[in-house]
This record gives structure tokens, C-alpha cells and sequence, in this order.
């Protein structure tokens, strides 16, 4: 990799392809890219970046204070066939003594977020607009 973060792969034969980034400090999180190169196409550059919006998370217990050290996850799936998907934004985390996480570096689109403790958990999906911070409250339920 050079130092600007470019790869090149040279010669790319027709067929599928996964291109999965992993989370560094400065990119929290996974990302996941699905390729398709056909005969005789010319697969040029590919632009891969952090997106600009954020989730801020709060998780709360029955009532509604705060819980710390829930474990959460903000994730988006896009599938184009079968199970596999095209493209893939991850960001789990634990929150704060609060109750706090914030997901930083989103894509736009639709989101799956869920939290968790001990026999507890909360779910639910968002949308997420270009360039945009969301606030979301989870209030953790017994699964008994």
C-alpha cells in the first residue's frame, strides 16, 4: 500500500470479487465492497472513504437512566444476491458510564441498531441521511 492508501492489483482476471477494510484509528469499524469485472472491462479506480454521518446511541434501562458497558453495534447490509452482501459499514462498541457510544464515519442508508447486557437487549433499524447525526435511545428489556 502506498502511503496514500492506494493498492493496485494488476492483472484483474474476470470473476468476483470481495474487498473487505478493517478498522484502524482512524476508521473505526468494517467495511465490505463486492466487485463484478467481465471480460475485457476495464476496472479503473475505486474510491473507497469514510462517510460523513454519525449515530449517537443511548441505552437506557427500564427507567430510563443510563446503562454502561452495554455492548452495541450500528451495521448496514445491501445484498445484490443471495445471502452475500455488495456493500457492508460496521461499528460496535461498549457504551459509557452514561449509557453513551457514537457510531462516527457512516455511509448514508438504512441501519440495523442493537444493544445488549447480560440477558437484556433492544433493537431496531434508522435511517441515515448524507452528511447527517442521528440520535437514537435503546431501552434494554429482560429476554425472561
Amino acid at each position: 500500500m502506498a502511503p496514500d492508501g492506494v493498492f493496485a492489483f494488476d492483472p484483474v482476471e474476470t470473476g468476483e470479487y470481495e474487498l473487505i477494510l478493517y478498522e484502524t484509528a482512524d476508521w473505526p469499524g468494517i467495511r465490505y465492497e463486492r466487485l463484478s469485472v467481465d471480460k475485457d472491462q476495464a476496472l479503473e479506480e475505486l474510491v473507497i472513504s469514510p462517510g460523513k454521518s454519525t449515530v449517537r446511541l443511548r441505552v437506557v434501562d427500564e427507567n430510563g437512566h443510563g446503562v454502561g458497558g452495554a455492548r452495541v453495534a450500528v451495521g448496514k447490509s445491501v445484498g445484490i444476491s443471495g445471502t452475500s452482501p455488495s456493500v457492508y459499514t460496521y461499528r460496535r462498541g461498549v457504551t459509557d458510564a452514561d449509557g453513551l457510544y457514537v457510531a462516527e464515519g457512516l455511509v448514508d442508508g438504512a441501519y440495523t441498531v442493537v444493544a445488549s447486557l447480560h440477558d437484556a437487549d433492544d433493537g431496531g433499524t434508522l435511517k441515515l441521511g448524507v452528511n447527517e447525526t442521528k440520535d437514537v435511545t435503546l431501552k434494554l428489556q429482560s429476554r425472561r
